[in-house]
């Protein structure tokens, strides 16, 4: 099944039991909405670059999530594994296909709990955003909820 997203689309290729993968078509300056899912989530680059933001989880139940906590910059080859219930999000920076999973949760479809929107950034706001990565603008992380693969 394929949907569209407003940063791309993306086509589910497995669903058996709780593990799901999914493969995204993302399009430059595609983002995705802060969000986390109830089960571990890997993204595996294909083609492009992607940039995985993980936040502070909210201060109080429903509130706002914290600041950006880690920053990873991944190209084709490249994959991360971000835990359950941890509030990420992708921005593409160029064109890119990555395949998504899930694994680890509840046996029902794909729990997930959105705290923004998607968007599509303008070429000046990718320049921005991928300054304020390089130059340390981002805090340096005091957990790592990112497990490497």
């Amino acid at each position: 099944m394929i949907t569209s997203k407003i940063w791309g689309r993306t086509e589910m290729l497995v669903r058996h039991g709780a593990v799901e993968l999914h493969r995204l078509e993302a399009n430059r300056g595609g983002r995705s909405s802060i969000h986390n899912h109830d089960r571990i989530n890997f993204f595996s680059v294909e083609a492009g670059q992607i940039v995985v933001e993980l936040f502070a989880p909210p201060g109080k139940k429903g509130g706002q999530v914290g600041p950006v906590v880690e920053v990873r910059q991944m190209g084709a080859g490249e994959r991360v594994t971000v835990g359950a219930g941890v509030w990420h999000r992708f921005t593409a920076i160029s064109d890119a296909v990555v395949y998504e999973g899930y694994w680890g949760g509840p046996t029902t479809p794909l729990g997930i709990d959105r705290k923004s929107n998607g968007a599509i950034l303008t070429d000046e706001q990718i320049g921005k955003f991928l300054s304020a990565i390089h130059f340390g603008d981002a805090p340096k992380p005091k957990i790592k909820p990112i497990m490497e693969q």
